[in-house]
């Protein structure tokens, strides 16, 4: 699994760090803090594919300064 954010300026390296293996109904932590940047970003996840590719859902427009969680439901992403 990757995360990946854009405030405008291009994509960011993979807030995860790496390749992490993520099972329905399962959860990780991602703590996003810097002193200086934009509240609203473009949040996007990819997906590792059976044949060992990559998929990216449909990204969306978040303020990452409001969001306490962030769930990802079959190509659906929403924050509260």
């Amino acid at each position: 699994m990757w995360v990946y954010t854009n405030d405008g300026s291009g994509w960011s390296d993979n807030w995860l760090g790496g390749d992490v293996a993520i099972e329905p109904g399962e959860g990780t932590e991602v703590e996003f803090i810097a002193d200086t940047g934009a509240c609203d970003q473009t949040f996007a996840v990819g997906w590792l594919t059976n044949d060992g590719g990559e998929t990216v859902d449909d990204p969306i427009d978040i303020d990452i300064c409001d969001a306490s969680k962030v769930y990802l439901d079959d190509n659906e992403i929403y924050y509260d």
